[in-house]
């Protein structure tokens, strides 16, 4: 619905076609389309499920916040390098409409375990820093009732998420470190599989996932973790189910 609302909201003129059968259309209004999608967004603003700005925060900034400006990050574009301008600001956010926002803490899979895992704390503090830097703005959320309270508040309420199963290093201890520091979900696979479950992208090797990866799941499960099948082969997302 979401994506709906904002395709109609963006569009000035749209013709539809009535029925296959007669094959008429009838105009859209613009101004009328954008009061519907702003009502539906007042009552239900967007929850977005994955924002790389840490990501872009390390290698624009070496994590340092005292040069960035995220209320306005228009100026983040670069001619010499070519590098464009960042998707992502405060202005943006709230013109969206965006009541809710995961920001993943992602690190490449081409990262031995142990540096996937300190890496992934690296980003689990930048994006914990940026929220702190902006408490008008940002909230960050642990709990469902985080999320109501920032909504109320009128901020937008901060969550994080792991891109990647790579991050928790084969260990279980970790993954439940992780959820405490405010992980909320971890993708299980990024690019490349783990020792423990089949990338998408990957050649198989696990045929799904191991036992070791159904550990892993069912502990998300019971600590309360989502489990994200983005980027999985589909033999992990028949063993999960």
């Amino acid at each position: 619905m979401r994506r709906t609302l904002c395709a109609l909201a963006l569009t000035a003129t749209l013709s539809f076609p009535l029925s296959a059968q007669e094959g008429r259309t009838y105009p859209v209004d613009r101004a009328a389309a954008e009061r519907t999608a702003k009502r539906a967004l007042e009552r239900a603003p967007v929850f977005d499920g994955h924002n790389d700005v840490p990501w872009q925060l390390r290698g624009r900034f070496d994590n340092q916040l005292r040069s960035f400006d995220f209320e306005d990050t228009s100026s983040t574009a670069d001619a010499e390098t070519g590098r464009a301008m960042m998707h992502t600001d405060i202005a943006r956010l709230r013109q969206g409409m965006v009541g809710a926002q995961f920001w993943s803490v992602y690190v490449p899979a081409s990262f031995s375990e142990p540096e996937a895992v300190q890496a992934t704390l690296e980003q689990m503090d930048v994006a914990k820093r940026l929220i702190d830097r902006y408490p008008e703005a940002l909230a960050l959320a642990r709990t469902a009732n985080d999320v109501e309270a920032a909504v109320r508040k009128k901020r937008i309420a901060s969550l994080l998420g792991m891109e990647g199963g790579h991050s928790i290093g084969s260990d279980l201890g970790v993954l439940r470190q992780m959820y405490d520091l405010g992980a909320r979900y971890m993708t299980l696979t990024h690019s490349k599989n783990t020792p423990w479950a089949d990338a998408s992208t990957d050649a198989p090797v696990h045929d799904g996932l191991t036992d070791f990866g159904r550990d892993v799941v069912r502990e998300m499960n019971r600590i309360g973790m989502l489990v994200d099948l983005s980027h999985v082969s589909e033999k992990d997302d028949a063993g999960c189910a």
